[in-house]
């Protein structure tokens, strides 16, 4: 298989009244055991890189390492970027992921002109929202 998207297992759980795996990966043993077990169980699986594995092991590491075992499982494994700090950190996982395929293909469909590569450059910004105090308490 390859990576599949949230959507591509939360639909059919939600039909099947399932719950579906969402498991905090530390590094390569633990991710191997997760889609391990995920296998036995004939189950999807959601390998999470939460903010002590990314310490530790690049994103761009992590992303090749949750394609090569989604290469190889034989069950859908999605790979989610845990609590992630900012645009900056999606960005540096996510270049041409399966949201980026869909909407260059959404956008060339209706004449655009936006290519995955244009997607890869892209420098995202981080913001502040705009808040008001509001009877003793922060709106956002």
């Amino acid at each position: 298989m390859t990576l599949v998207s949230l959507t591509d297992v939360l639909r059919p759980a939600l039909a099947g009244r399932t719950a579906v795996a969402g498991l905090v990966v530390l590094g390569w043993e633990d991710a191997v055991a997760f889609v391990a077990a995920a296998e036995a169980e004939g189950a999807p699986v959601i390998l999470q890189a939460g903010p002590g594995c990314r310490a530790h092991t690049p994103l761009p590491v992590l992303g090749a390492m949750f394609r090569t075992l989604a290469a190889q499982a034989s069950v859908p494994v999605v790979a989610h970027l845990d609590h992630g700090h900012s645009a900056e950190d999606f960005a540096r996982s996510h270049p041409g992921g399966s949201l980026g395929r869909r909407l260059v293909r959404y956008l060339d469909a209706r004449g655009g002109f936006l290519t995955l590569g244009d997607l890869r450059r892209n420098a995202p910004t981080w913001v502040t929202p705009m808040s008001v105090p509001f009877r003793g308490y922060r709106v956002w």
